[in-house]
């Protein structure tokens, strides 16, 4: 099979290392952003788990789990994390407008959750498939919650981060449907370590993240 347990806890030890380093570097402003890969270790190591138990028993919470991080707290978080690291105003303002869509997107995420969610495994990888349809305009909203802030973002590793999540949506769409939503964020997840990099060049080169430099 493609994608497995192991790949799962793996990537999850990957995005953890990430996150420890950049969290331990990161300035308050940053901080947000530098958890990024630590929210990544737990989502991987949850699905790992939907894929120990088959998603049955308790493994159906962690499955429900999954899918909460993944459509209700992303669309919100990467704008909020984007918008409290960027010192840029004029970048700021026009983050807060995928703030307000984020929060839209996740409640509407959230509604179509409460209704159910079947977790399957017929094509040898997991996927999340909600019982009431929603438009597919749906995920195209998503995307621009979760890769609009980075682009805006003036470090040029946010926007690398940007685009390696805008491919891997596409690969996963064109190559992996319907599972595209766990391959998206197992490769999503790997590329976190770029948010390692950009912590770590920012301390480097001793900029300030938003807060510092609004002080």
């Amino acid at each position: 099979m493609c994608f497995s347990a192991a790949a799962s806890f793996s990537a999850s030890a990957v995005c953890a290392a990430a996150g420890v380093m950049a969290i331990r570097r990161a300035d308050r402003a940053d901080l947000p952003l530098a958890l990024i890969p630590m929210i990544f270790a737990l989502h991987q190591a949850i699905e790992g788990l939907v894929w120990m138990t088959h998603a049955e028993g308790w493994g159906r919470h962690a499955g429900y789990a999954f899918a909460i991080i993944a459509f209700c707290l992303w669309p919100v978080y990467v704008p909020i994390a984007s918008w409290l690291s960027e010192s840029d105003a004029r970048r700021r303002k026009f983050m807060l407008f995928f703030v307000g869509l984020g929060a839209v997107i996740a409640l509407l995420a959230a509604q179509v959750l409460y209704f159910g969610l079947i977790i399957d495994f017929a094509t040898h990888q997991i996927q999340y498939l909600p019982t009431t349809p929603y438009p597919l305009i749906f995920d195209y909203l998503y995307t621009a919650c979760v890769v609009g802030p980075f682009w805006m973002h003036r470090s040029p590793y946010m926007k690398i981060f940007g685009c390696l999540i805008l491919a891997f949506f596409a690969v996963s769409t064109l190559y992996f449907n319907p599972a595209r939503y766990s391959v998206w964020c197992f490769f999503a997840a790997l590329s976190s370590v770029v948010v390692y990099l950009f912590i770590r060049a920012r301390a480097e080169a001793g900029e300030p993240g938003s807060a510092a430099a609004a002080g």
